[in-house]
């Protein structure tokens, strides 16, 4: 289902555990629906797979689509340059960053 594609990108985005999906999120989203809306539409949103396995699985999905666009779009350059460059954040965490240019 594409709704926990939308929900996983949040929590890789906002980089929270993979649990806020089940236990924080949907738990939300169904309070709200079912104050505005009727039982019949909060039926439909505990059909939507927000385990922890799934974020984590969704999240690994969306990270090797990436990948596999980026090899997309290098494979017709006839040169590329990668650079890369690490750094060191507030909260003393390495960053990595690349950038390519074909």
């Amino acid at each position: 289902m594409d709704a926990s594609y939308y929900v996983s990108l949040r929590i890789a985005k906002a980089g929270k555990p993979h649990t806020d999906g089940e236990t924080l999120i949907l738990p939300c989203v169904k309070d709200i629906v079912q104050y505005l809306f009727t039982e019949k539409e909060v039926k439909v949103l505990e059909k939507i797979p927000l385990s922890d396995s799934t974020v984590c699985s969704r999240i690994a999905d969306m990270a090797l689509d990436v990948k596999e666009q980026v090899i997309k779009e290098l494979q017709p350059a006839r040169y590329f340059a990668i650079q890369m460059d690490e750094t060191t954040d507030v909260v003393n965490i390495a960053q990595l960053m690349a950038f390519v240019r074909y």
